[in-house]
């Protein structure tokens, strides 16, 4: 999980979703890390200030807001729909 902090009321057009309004407040993003890469490579692509290509739809959102931690498990059961 990537806790979010927002500072603004912003708003940002998300792809296919439209535009998302994000209040001043603190956000959590429940994510999977299963894939290349795993945890390190996931916690390393939403932590970095870099430009990337938008895959994600919080990859839209991290232009608004600041990651300030990651809570994480570590194993190879999918928990994120659980969790959210």
């Amino acid at each position: 999980m990537l806790v979010l902090q927002s500072m603004y009321e912003q708003s940002i057009l998300v792809g296919r979703l439209g535009t998302l309004d994000v209040c001043p407040g603190t956000y959590v993003y429940v994510g999977s890390a299963l894939g290349p890469g795993g945890l390190r490579a996931r916690v390393g692509r939403h932590a970095s200030t870099a430009a990337k290509r938008k895959r994600w739809h919080i990859d839209y959102l991290l232009d608004l807001v600041r990651p300030i931690e990651t809570w994480c498990t570590v194993g190879t059961e999918k928990h994120e729909h659980v969790w959210a």
